[in-house]
């Protein structure tokens, strides 16, 4: 990192890389040695941090090339989130139809080597009596994966409750064949089965 002292390899501070090619020098043949060597595609690889915001409080981020709802409504709206400087993903589910929910799509995410790691998170304030949602990814190739989870003990009570689901819990042989971690296109946020006809808002949703 250029700091002295520093012996610790600071990941987030890398600025450069170097080579040391080591071949017989004079002190062992008397010859010089020389030759030309060739890289090619040099790239660096690893479990960086990757995230993938569906809504960040403010607005849906650019990344995201399209959005409906479907048997309902979706909309951002200024100011109900679960702190007042943050605006609310708010969902209005249509009563009485079966999967009422949200699709968003996007460019396909290379996450393969984050989902055994990472967790989807995010904040929901929504009725008593909501009952059991589901998310859910699809592939490039139109393979589906879901999780659904349960409404508290209690109901939610229309407070702000925080939600992680572990992307490692999700089943990825789910559709009959290996999920594509590689190539993540799609998320959906749904009932499971008929909707209530609820008004539900999300906040931090990534």
């Amino acid at each position: 990192a250029g700091v002295s002292g520093n012996n610790h390899l600071d990941l987030n501070w890398i600025k450069g890389i170097g080579f040391e090619v080591s071949i017989d020098g004079p002190e062992q043949d008397g010859v010089y040695h020389s030759g030309e060597i060739i890289f090619d595609n040099l790239t660096f690889t690893g479990n960086r941090p990757m995230p993938l915001i569906f809504f960040n409080g403010k607005v849906i981020p650019s990344f995201i090339t399209s959005y409906f709802a479907w048997s309902g409504a979706l909309s951002v709206e200024p100011g109900m989130g679960r702190i007042p400087e943050h605006n609310g993903l708010k969902w209005v589910q249509s009563a009485g139809q079966a999967w009422t929910g949200n699709v968003m799509n996007f460019a396909p995410q290379f996450l393969s080597y984050r989902w055994p790691m990472d967790t989807l998170k995010f904040w929901i304030k929504a009725p008593t009596g909501t009952s059991t949602l589901r998310v859910q990814f699809d592939d490039i190739h139109g393979n589906k994966v879901k999780r659904t989870f349960d409404e508290p003990v209690g109901g939610y009570n229309d407070t702000w409750t925080y939600i992680q689901i572990p992307l490692r819990d999700i089943n990825v042989f789910e559709s009959g064949t290996s999920f594509d971690t590689s190539a993540v296109t799609t998320f959906e946020f749904m009932a499971e089965g008929t909707g209530n006809g609820h008004t539900i808002y999300f906040d931090d949703f990534w």
